[in-house]
């Protein structure tokens, strides 16, 4: 959680991630990537950002993101 109060949560195990927030610009920048052998069924399958008082701009892997509202939250798919 940020000094603001915003989040990310992931809906299973994730591999190796970096994640930058940049709160003036309502900007994530998320870098995801599964470890070697990482292939369950446990492994997560989206993001949630929450904390957040209007949808941010979000690039996954380098590459704009898709970003849906749910329910109190923001959520982005890593399909």
């Amino acid at each position: 959680m940020t000094r603001d109060g915003a989040s990310l949560q992931a809906d299973g195990k994730v591999g190796l991630l970096r994640v930058e927030y940049r709160p003036w610009a309502h900007e994530w920048d998320i870098s995801h990537v599964l470890k070697p052998g990482q292939d369950g069924a446990d492994r997560a399958k989206s993001f949630t950002l929450s904390g957040l008082a209007m949808p941010p701009k979000v690039s996954l892997n380098g590459r704009p993101a898709e970003v849906r509202a749910d329910g109190q939250g923001f959520q982005i798919s890593l399909a």
